[in-house]
């Protein structure tokens, strides 16, 4: 697809001069800005996502597991080094 922008000529002759530099082309460099963009917001929304998974997130064990004092205490010390 094409677009039109309306860029200042000079910020787009150091661009070029920029990609040249770089052995790419200024479109290239456009649309991989654009695709890191997309990228990021959706690794954002992502992350946020599981944020919020786990602050509402209650561990629970099975029935038939029973912690002893002992395993309570070793939880805490674990904690405490995390």
């Amino acid at each position: 697809m094409n677009i039109t922008l309306s860029v200042d000529p000079n910020l787009v002759k150091e661009a070029r001069e920029y990609a040249a530099k770089h052995g790419t082309s200024l479109n290239q460099i456009i649309r991989d800005h654009l695709a890191s963009l997309t990228r990021q917001a959706e690794r954002r929304k992502r992350a946020e996502e599981a944020i919020a998974f786990f602050r509402n997130f209650e561990p629970t064990l099975p029935a038939d597991v029973k912690l002893t004092r002992a395993d309570y205490a070793e939880r805490e010390i674990c904690r405490g080094l995390s």
